[in-house]
């Protein structure tokens, strides 16, 4: 039950699955463990690549779950300030 459909072939399907209300309904906790998981499958897709159209399209979700994972780690390190 606690399943988020993950997709990370561009950065729009990435965006996508970020504003899904299955995930925003989550804790941040889990939040966090999703971000992680869609930076690893896309930084592993990127660096398996070979073509590269597939290659270009690969970094720039890799960018994008790059930069959401460090806002991610932000929000964190102020939540736990405030504690």
């Amino acid at each position: 039950t606690d399943t988020v459909s993950v997709k990370f072939r561009t950065a729009a399907d990435i965006r996508k699955t970020l504003s899904k209300k299955s995930f925003k309904s989550k804790s941040h906790k889990r939040q966090s463990q999703i971000i992680n998981l869609i930076h690893q499958r896309s930084r592993a897709a990127y660096n398996n690549a070979k073509d590269p159209k597939v290659k270009s399209r690969l970094k720039k979700a890799y960018d994008y779950a790059k930069k959401r994972k460090e806002a991610s780690k932000e929000k964190t390190k102020r939540m736990n300030k405030s504690k």
